[in-house]
């Protein structure tokens, strides 16, 4: 470790805010061993060695919903795709409300920057049509790309005055070194924690021609978790990142872990049954597994 990494990590360490030099020599290093050391203390510091995890039933915009069937596994149902009108968006949610029903897991949905879009072309808003969602029975808005939103102050400002909260907010398409500076901005939003419970800072959209490594996605979970402070989880995406990756992030920061399926697998035997696997990734780990549900509320076997 060099003598500014250590000094870096012992400020972290008290609590402090790192200037500008200290930012930029961390994120100039190659020593990603020990980049991953402070990021794993800093996650420590903030969620012990617990690791939560949701199982997450995905329903498409349009989706027939009749034949749906919401499995006992499900700690979410997430509406997928984006609405072409503000009746669409509040249609599905009350929709899946219904189907759901009172005792069933919370509905989340849609993209922050898209129901920004939304109400700006009916003249709306955003506040407005945020609470007509939570209304109708949405109890969390599912993303909010960072590198899409048109007014991130305001936008988030209208998710407070109603009520509903982020639950992760991603990266959609950013390229290095950009994304550095993505997660300064990020920084530097004044937002409740309530409002946001996690921030997944491996990009949703990657160019064929410019594919990332492990290398770089586990250095961009590290680096998100030392200079994102004001959001309490990181974030990793089973289905997108995979297992093996969502492992070793959970060693470099990461505490959450996003789309895990709901289907057991149960014809592949016992070490694939879903419930099984995830729990036996974060052991392998040396972290502690918490199933929670939509509203990271932690849910009870």
């Amino acid at each position: 470790m060099s003598t500014l990494l250590g000094e870096i990590g012992d400020q972290l360490a008290g609590g402090q805010a790192l200037d500008d030099v200290q930012t930029q020599a961390l994120v100039s290093s190659d020593d990603l061993l020990t980049i991953g050391m402070l990021a794993d203390d800093a996650r420590r510091r903030i969620q012990g060695d617990s690791v939560s995890f949701v199982r997450v039933l995905e329903v498409s915009l349009g989706q027939k919903l009749a034949p749906v069937m919401v499995p006992d596994t499900a700690g979410e149902v997430r509406i997928v795709g984006t609405p072409d009108s503000i009746e669409a968006a509040v249609t599905a949610a009350q929709s899946l409300t219904t189907l759901v029903g009172p005792l069933g897991p919370p509905i989340t949905g849609f993209y922050l920057s898209d129901l920004e879009l939304l109400a700006e072309a009916d003249g709306v808003s955003l506040r407005g049509l945020l609470s007509e969602l939570r209304s109708a029975g949405l109890r969390s808005i599912a993303e909010a790309p960072v590198d899409r939103l048109r007014q991130p102050e305001q936008a988030f400002q209208a998710v407070v005055e109603a009520n509903l909260p982020v639950t992760t907010v991603t990266v959609h398409h950013v390229v290095a070194p950009d994304i550095l500076e993505t997660f300064r901005r990020v920084s530097r939003w004044k937002i409740p924690k309530s409002y946001v419970r996690a921030f997944a800072p491996i990009p949703r959209k990657v160019e064929a021609s410019e594919p990332s490594t492990g290398y770089d996605d586990v250095r961009q979970v590290a680096l998100a978790r030392l200079l994102v402070d004001n959001i309490d989880s990181i974030q990793v995406d089973w289905l997108m990142q995979g297992t093996k990756l969502v492992q070793v992030a959970l060693t470099f920061g990461a505490d959450d872990v996003d789309r895990v399926p709901t289907d057991e697998n149960q014809d592949l035997g016992v070490r694939r049954v879903t419930s099984v696997e995830i729990r036996r990734q974060i052991s392998a780990a040396s972290r502690e597994p918490a199933e929670r549900n939509g509203c990271f509320e932690v849910m009870t076997s």
